[in-house]
């Protein structure tokens, strides 16, 4: 798939890692559709960056754990650029979830979102490439998705399942629409964390070292690009599965 004039939405394309590869797509030149539900000054400086690489940019507000907003969301994109060819998943709550949970709203906020806001999305995009004969989608998980981490129970089955979502809908969507995932390590430090706590959680993998978002956009950009490529998940952490240390 050639990038450059595409029709893309981004989920959590405000911020972080997803601002990273919003920009991205934006200098390959394509359109560019950044939804946000609280990021909204962050998403404003993610489309004013957008629109100066001289492409369509546009914004939309939307809780993706409601299909009502969905569906105005991607109904939005679609009438703005005409369609959409790429869907690139990155929101995600980053909420603590120790278990046993003496709550549930936790539980039902990081689920909502992860896993029904991903298949709404999914399920409100396709259409628009089946119709079309072509198009990709792109989740972007952590390492959470391929083994537990502790306190974070709903976080790593949200991640888990949309794991297996994809490649579902890669089975689904054969031929015309190619789905894949990308498994980001340490590549982005939280401003909060001290520089011995960034230097610590660095020796977790083999390169001992924090990977850039750099990494991450290389990454969505070679499988777009690579159209034998479908129902695959490519992991970017620098060797921590490798590690025992």
């Amino acid at each position: 798939m050639s990038i450059k004039g595409k029709n893309v939405l981004i989920t959590g394309g405000a911020h972080r890692i997803g601002r990273e590869v919003t920009l991205g797509l934006a200098r390959s030149g394509a359109n560019v559709a950044i939804n946000y539900f609280t990021s909204e000054s962050e998403a404003k400086r993610t489309l004013d960056d957008a629109l100066e690489l001289g492409v369509k940019a546009i914004s939309s507000k939307a809780d993706i754990s409601k299909i009502d907003q969905v569906c105005k969301m991607v109904d939005f994109v679609a009438e703005s650029f005409g369609t959409i060819d790429i869907f690139i998943h990155s929101a995600a709550p980053f909420i603590r979830t120790p278990f046993p949970l003496s709550a549930l709203e936790d539980w039902h906020t990081v689920i909502n979102t992860m896993v029904n806001g991903s298949f709404y999305c999914a399920n409100s995009i396709a259409p628009y490439m089946i119709n079309q004969g072509s198009g990709a989608m792109i989740f972007i998980l952590d390492l959470s998705a391929l083994e537990p981490m502790r306190n974070y129970i709903a976080h790593s089955i949200g991640k888990a399942s949309i794991l297996a979502m994809s490649k579902q809908l890669a089975v689904e969507l054969a031929p015309g629409v190619r789905v894949n995932s990308i498994v980001p390590g340490k590549i982005l430090p939280p401003e909060e964390l001290s520089d011995e706590t960034k230097n610590r959680l660095a020796q977790k993998n083999l390169l001992r070292q924090w990977g850039d978002p750099s990494d991450i956009v290389k990454t969505v950009l070679f499988l777009l690009e690579s159209d034998f490529i479908n129902g695959e998940m490519i992991i970017v952490d620098g060797g921590e599965r490798l590690t025992s240390f």
